[in-house]
């Protein structure tokens, strides 16, 4: 899909199609008759947005706060502010960023929900937000305005590591069981963490997992010796000269990083998409999600936005609120399986 343009129907029924019974993702197949509930999920809930409250007077009064459950500097954070920017141009308000870390994103996400659903309380969202334990808040708790970014995860090393491949990756953690240090997500149950130890599985391998609070967290400690191996995004490490990126857990290869094999080219079955979306608490009024929908969507189409998302590695791939909607039931059940939830 061209970067920056909303997906049409058609792009829209080809991920769909992806989902289909006989493909394995994460090494598990989704039935057909859990697409249709999505469908049908996806319909119900676009159209309770679409039959919310009347259109409000003077909108917007005030600026907006936006919480980004995950740590300043990372690649979640620089996308959103960079993409919040932009979007200020178009608008007579701010969008003031408050990043609420912990918990794999759900420190802040717990928070969003408790926000009042004014529309004034926005948030960030990412694939994360699928994998709650004890389900108190869940991620339909929030409606997606805009899916900004789409990407694959990666292993990467220090650029003075001398782990240069997966097989020397292997090596040295077979000869030095547990005693590896890998960095990944804070959550126990996020998907990278447990893709991650599908990986070790499948090599018998013993690992030290260290959770952080996100990528720019990691990448730190890597460089500061205090980890060996950094689970992140292709966006957090492209184009960086101290540190190198192993293999890449996507179908293909991409184009930031072309020289890098996949996962799969390695013999390990993983592949791992992630995203990142902006969306509001449930029951934000109407004319407030139409406004903010229509905002995201012109900022998304910017040239302006599209060569500062590039230059930040942010993979810019756009999606609208109807498109999000069913993109995240699809991911949720491919999340939640992938994760044994």
């Amino acid at each position: 899909m061209p970067r920056g343009k909303p997906a049409n129907r058609d792009e829209l029924r080809e991920i769909v199609r992806q989902f289909r019974p006989d493909k394995i993702y994460h090494g598990r197949r989704i039935k057909m008759k859990k697409i249709i509930a999505v469908l049908l999920v996806s319909l119900i809930v676009v159209m309770s947005v679409s039959a919310g409250g009347a259109r409000g007077g003077e909108y917007p009064t005030r600026d907006f706060r936006v919480i980004v459950p995950f740590a300043v500097g990372g690649g979640t954070d620089l996308t959103a502010r960079g993409f919040l920017r932009y979007a200020e141009t178009h608008t007579n308000r701010r969008f003031l960023v408050t990043n609420i870390t912990g918990a794999g994103g759900w420190a802040g996400w717990r928070q969003s929900a408790a926000e009042p659903a004014d529309g004034y309380n926005l948030v960030l969202l990412t694939i994360n937000v699928f994998i709650n334990p004890d389900e108190s808040v869940t991620f339909r708790d929030f409606i997606p305005l805009a899916t900004l970014s789409r990407f694959p995860t990666v292993f990467a090393v220090p650029a003075n590591s001398e782990m240069r491949t997966i097989a020397d990756f292997v090596r040295i953690a077979r000869a030095n069981p547990g005693t590896l240090r890998v960095a990944v997500g804070g959550l126990v149950n996020d998907i990278d963490h447990q893709s991650a130890m599908k990986f070790a599985a499948m090599e018998d391998l013993q690992l030290n997992y260290v959770p952080f609070g996100g990528g720019a967290e990691s990448i730190a400690a890597a460089l500061g010796g205090n980890v060996d191996v950094v689970v992140v995004n292709t966006p957090e490490v492209a184009g960086r000269e101290d540190m190198r990126v192993l293999a890449v857990w996507s179908e293909e290869r991409i184009a930031s990083m072309p020289d890098v094999p996949t996962m799969r080219e390695e013999g390990y079955d993983i592949v791992v998409s992630r995203f990142r979306a902006l969306g509001v608490p449930r029951g934000t009024p109407d004319h407030a999600v139409r406004y903010l929908v229509e905002l995201f969507r012109t900022t998304a189409a910017m040239p302006e936005w599209l060569t500062h998302a590039n230059f930040i590695n942010a993979e810019p791939d756009y999606l609208d609120d109807v498109d999000s909607v069913t993109y995240m039931e699809l991911m949720s059940i491919l999340t939640r399986e992938a994760a044994g939830m």
